[in-house]
């Protein structure tokens, strides 16, 4: 709108010169002149976001913005799920080509489907997003956690067959306590990233059956969604 508002004030301004110059008005007519060209040129903005101008400016920044955070978000995600495979996770890896799906159906719902309506702008875009950048948290943590079981069962493979005395025997057992601590860790986040999932899953299958926008933001798929979605904000702030 910024840009908008600019040309129409040049062109007022070099209106209000050309009238003066043309016309050899005097200083009244050309004051009275230039107060009708500041009523006019307050007339854009109005104008500018009474028919809807303003709207579709907004929907496609935001349309923009979703684009970019889609193929950074694919990009990693093509890097977690091979080294989950790496890694022998197998679950986690699922989890990640789950994901990829539902972030290709959320960018046809923003950029196709809804293009020329306000849900762009609702609060789905943005709940949605923070939950599927939750998972994505947690697929990573399952990349670290399962790297540091990996790297304890080795240790404790090649170890144990020359672990002698009371003071050996503790330290295997803190490396046995410490993968098991893991393992519980990594088994945690799967089952959070499972709930995640579902939730996401739901919410989509409410946007493909909306008619109305008002309708959808009241729909108790939502309001679990943006629960889940304050979850990820608590934890991006700790």
């Amino acid at each position: 709108m910024k840009s908008q508002i600019t040309v129409a004030a040049v062109l007022s301004a070099l209106l209000v010169v050309g009238y003066g110059w043309w016309f050899q008005v005097g200083p009244v007519w050309l004051a009275g002149y230039l107060g009708v060209s500041i009523l006019a040129l307050a007339t854009v903005p109005i104008a500018y976001r009474l028919f809807g101008y303003l709207r579709d400016d907004k929907a496609r920044l935001l349309r923009k913005k979703e684009l970019l955070q889609h193929q950074e978000m694919l990009g990693r995600l093509a890097e977690l799920s091979q080294q989950l495979d790496n890694l022998g996770v197998a679950e986690a890896a699922k989890q990640a080509s789950r994901l990829t799906e539902m972030l290709n159906d959320f960018h046809e719902v923003i950029a196709n489907r809804f293009r020329d309506s306000q849900i762009t702008s609702s609060s789905y875009m943005d709940v949605a997003r923070r939950v599927q950048l939750l998972v994505m948290q947690n697929l990573s943590d399952m990349v670290a956690v399962a790297r540091s079981v990996a790297s304890i069962d080795k240790s404790d493979t090649q170890d144990s067959k020359a672990v002698t005395g009371a003071d050996g025997q503790n330290q295997l057992q803190r490396r046995l306590d410490l993968a098991s601590d893991q393992k519980a860790r990594l088994e945690e986040l799967t089952q959070d990233n499972r709930a995640l999932l579902t939730a996401l899953a739901e919410t989509s299958v409410e946007v493909a059956n909306i008619q109305e926008l008002d309708e959808f933001e009241r729909t108790e798929a939502l309001a679990r969604l943006r629960q889940l979605a304050g979850r990820a904000k608590q934890y991006s702030a700790n």
